[in-house]
């Protein structure tokens, strides 16, 4: 595995190990903290770690050759495409009151946006013929 490969493995886990910490030890006592202030600043710390995670992946597209890059891109541009139109989609039938959704729903925005571009991202790697 290359050292690029290995480094991003590394930062990504270490970010995604903090996230799931501070999701089930910090963020449930939002609910339970009086002050506004302080319950703005528990309700966020999972951004933190999450911000770390972004970092890691912003370095290894950064740091991947033309070819890696243009396959992160391709995946990237059609993933946010259909994770708008479906967002989009949901907004018009909420205000339509077609639909009844809360705010939690934008918690599903980035996992269907990194999801759908992980597996475009492994198809277009195989249209290409490598990995």
């Amino acid at each position: 595995m290359r050292a690029l490969e290995k480094r991003y493995r590394r930062e990504l886990f270490l970010a995604m190990a903090a996230y799931v910490v501070v999701m089930l030890l910090i963020y449930p006592l939002a609910r339970q903290v009086e002050a506004p202030f302080w319950r703005a600043l528990v309700a966020l710390a999972p951004v933190l770690p999450f911000a770390a995670a972004l970092r890691a992946i912003i370095r290894h597209v950064r740091d991947s050759d033309e070819f890696q890059r243009r396959l992160h891109l391709e995946a990237l541009a059609i993933s946010s495409v259909v994770v708008s139109l479906l967002s989009t989609t949901a907004a018009f039938l909420v205000a339509a009151k077609v639909i009844t959704l809360d705010g939690t729903v934008l918690f599903w925005v980035f996992p269907a946006l990194a999801g759908l571009f992980g597996a475009l991202r492994c198809w277009n790697a195989r249209r290409y013929g490598r990995e």
